[in-house]
């Protein structure tokens, strides 16, 4: 692929990204997170940590559409 081809790809990948709705989970089980990430990523961005206080942050810094905590 020539370098126009790469960027175009480059630039579609994050706009698809930015406009997913975000879904922040937060749970100290990474696998709960992990299997969450599974079952949402075709129609959600999702963020993910096993640390309430990053959550906390991440919350403020991305305004997601759903939180889901344990």
């Amino acid at each position: 692929a020539g370098f126009w081809e790469i960027i175009s790809l480059l630039l579609k990948s994050a706009y698809n990204v930015k406009m997913l709705p975000i879904v922040i989970c937060i749970d100290d089980e990474a696998h709960n997170n992990e299997t969450i990430e599974r079952l949402l990523r075709k129609k959600y961005q999702i963020i993910t940590t096993t640390l309430p206080v990053e959550g906390l942050e991440l919350i403020k810094k991305h305004q997601p559409a759903l939180i889901i905590s344990d």
